[in-house]
């Protein structure tokens, strides 16, 4: 947006319920309210300064006359737990403070609509980017846990799909550390979260860890799979009553997810193992007792992946993608066969992104690396409110190896240009399915960075009058 053309929020031009509100929000463009619920309200802006949209959240103080105290110290809960965050598919907190007694914090603005809204909505959604959706927000919630935060409220409400198809797990509000032991209140706690999501110990009001969230995302995992919940299989005939809907959850055994999944492949002996032990997880995710349930995440998520792959092999779009890479033969792949290359990127995830869509930000942890299949992809920064451009790439140029590498914080933000395609090549999947290939992959990023810092190093070199022979010629890093 163009800075000069930029129009701040003042009293005249909107209207907010008080002045700590007023405050917060004058400072950005475009304002206006995005969402309300049981805690708080949220806006939108557009930051003029740092040219991002943000989305402005407060505790509503209305609300907070019943129950002043407990509001507060979960909208500070949220914040903090957003905070230890760092992870595409979780909002980026900005800003966290207080205005005139309204505490606020500024966050990404997440541009899409809830998995609510299209659950039952598209169900004939291909399986495949299903599968996308949950993978990313498994890979949310295992981050979560490795920074020992709880959500305890996982359900499609919570999370947002971007266009694109980038999915982020959202609303942090009822989250809770596991190191902090507390049980549960009947007075206040059991109104937070869905109950048609909701672990059975939550219910039952007794101590919750991270196998609470692994019972709700299976719930939601199920859900989206088999168009219909696990437990309440007509959306249209749910009860309103929090004793009966935790009666039914305690009661039932819900038919395997296999039992009602069609994958409608010819050749479906793989995916169909892959369908089976996916099936048997999210039983055991499932169960009542969560000493039952698996210990981590990763045994869902893994089995996600599984099925995604042994989709996506059979996937016409994904074929033809990959064998335009094969036919430009990247540089980091340039040494391996063309079977060698079509097992590797059908282990990878395939992104599709519009123009102007984000890939990642600058500071961003994610431990994968991209080829562009199709369209162009701008590296940039930005500097003093202004977008700096460091390259632009195109069809086989591979980016993010660094952070693939080591979990290093991304150094630069990618943005698509135009109608973009990208396999996204995760480091536990690609490890997981060929170690041979990893081990190939890691040796010739080592190769391509190393010749990456030498470019960088000589054109510093240049600009001091020092030759790279008195350092040592070209075997120096």
């Amino acid at each position: 947006m163009d800075n000069d053309r930029t129009v701040l929020l003042t009293e005249l031009d909107f209207e907010v319920p008080d002045e700590g509100r007023r405050k917060v929000l004058s400072r950005f463009a475009q304002v206006k309210m995005i969402g309300e619920g049981g805690m708080g309200v949220v806006y939108y802006g557009f930051d003029s300064l740092l040219e991002r949209h943000v989305a402005i959240k407060f505790v509503d103080r209305q609300k907070m006359i019943t129950l002043p105290r407990e509001q507060e110290v979960q909208f500070r809960q949220e914040c903090r737990a957003m905070a230890r965050l760092r992870h595409i598919n979780v909002p980026t907190i900005f800003e966290a403070g207080e205005s005139e007694g309204a505490p606020y914090f500024i966050m990404e603005y997440v541009e899409g609509g809830s998995l609510k809204d299209i659950i039952y909505a598209e169900s004939q959604r291909p399986i495949s980017e299903k599968l996308s959706i949950l993978i990313q927000v498994g890979e949310a919630l295992k981050h979560a846990h490795s920074q020992g935060i709880v959500h305890r409220d996982v359900k499609p409400d919570n999370i947002m799909i971007m266009p694109g198809g980038l999915a982020k797990l959202v609303d942090f509000g009822i989250s809770k550390t596991i190191h902090h032991k507390r049980a549960l209140t009947r007075d206040t706690d059991y109104v937070k979260g869905s109950p048609f999501y909701m672990c059975p110990e939550q219910m039952l009001f007794k101590e919750v860890d991270h196998r609470a969230d692994l019972f709700s995302f299976a719930v939601v995992c199920y859900e989206l799979l088999a168009s219909r919940h696990p437990f309440f299989p007509n959306p249209n005939a749910r009860p309103g009553q929090f004793t009966k809907i935790r009666d039914i959850i305690l009661n039932t055994t819900p038919p395997p997810l296999r039992t009602l999944m069609d994958i409608g492949l010819e050749e479906s002996a793989i995916a169909q193992r892959a369908l089976d032990a996916l099936s048997m997880t999210l039983s055991f995710c499932l169960e009542n007792d969560p000493s039952e349930r698996p210990n981590r995440i990763d045994d869902l998520l893994n089995d996600l992946k599984r099925l995604h792959q042994s989709l996506l092999k059979k996937s016409p779009v994904t074929l033809t993608l990959i064998k335009q890479l094969v036919s430009k033969r990247p540089p980091l792949l340039d040494d391996f066969t063309s079977q060698d290359m079509k097992k590797m990127l059908s282990s990878a995830r395939v992104r599709t992104l519009r123009d102007g869509e984000m890939i990642f930000h600058e500071g961003d942890r994610e431990p994968r690396f991209y080829i562009v299949s199709n369209g162009q992809v701008v590296i940039f920064r930005v500097r003093d409110g202004r977008e700096i451009t460091l390259n632009t790439l195109g069809l086989g140029d591979c980016f993010g190896e660094m952070a693939f590498l080591d979990d290093s914080p991304r150094m630069a933000a990618a943005r698509a240009m135009g109608s973009t395609a990208l396999f996204a090549v995760d480091q536990e999947v690609l490890k997981d399915n060929n170690v041979s290939f990893a081990a190939k992959l890691y040796r010739n990023m080592a190769i391509i960075l190393a010749e990456k810092l030498r470019a960088a190093e000589d054109r510093l070199l240049l600009g001091t009058g020092v030759s790279g022979a008195t350092l040592g010629g070209s075997k120096r890093f």
